[in-house]
C-alpha cells in the first residue's frame, strides 16, 4: 500500500499534469450516445480523436 505522502505526491502531479473533463448524459435522451460509448474499447482516445478531427476541420 502506497504512503500517505506518495499519494499527495501522485495528487500534486496529477493536478499538475492533467486537465479533467467530465460530461453528464441523459439517460433517455442521449441512448445513442451512451450505447456507443458503452461498446467502445478506449474511450479517450475515441472522444480525442473525434475532437482532433473537428478541430482539423474547423480550422481550415
Amino acid at each position: 500500500m502506497a504512503s500517505k505522502a506518495r499519494i499527495e505526491a501522485n495528487k500534486r502531479f496529477q493536478k499538475k499534469a492533467y486537465f479533467n473533463v467530465a460530461i453528464r448524459l441523459h439517460k433517455e435522451y442521449d441512448k445513442d450516445i451512451i450505447a456507443f460509448l458503452e461498446v467502445a474499447p478506449n474511450k479517450q482516445g475515441l472522444i480525442k480523436g473525434l475532437l482532433r478531427t473537428h478541430i482539423e476541420k474547423i480550422s481550415k
